[in-house]
């Protein structure tokens, strides 16, 4: 059985910010998009150790990244 978790990450951009004036006119589903791929980019790695740790004596469960 696989039971999916959801977590909800916010960005917040400061409108005084070159990167504001660039992704405001932008679509917002391209902007989303984008920014979860950096989120996976950068954080799944840094997790990779963490889920080794509390899955280590996993007995009824893993916890994994779905991608």
């Amino acid at each position: 059985m696989i039971i999916r978790h959801s977590l909800d990450f916010e960005t917040v951009v400061d409108e005084n910010s070159e990167a504001f004036e660039v992704i405001q006119n932008m679509p917002e589903e391209y902007v989303k998009s984008m920014l979860e791929g950096m989120l996976k980019q950068l954080v799944a790695p840094s997790l990779k150790p963490i889920l080794e740790e509390l899955n280590k004596n996993g007995s009824w469960a893993i916890l994994r990244l779905a991608k």
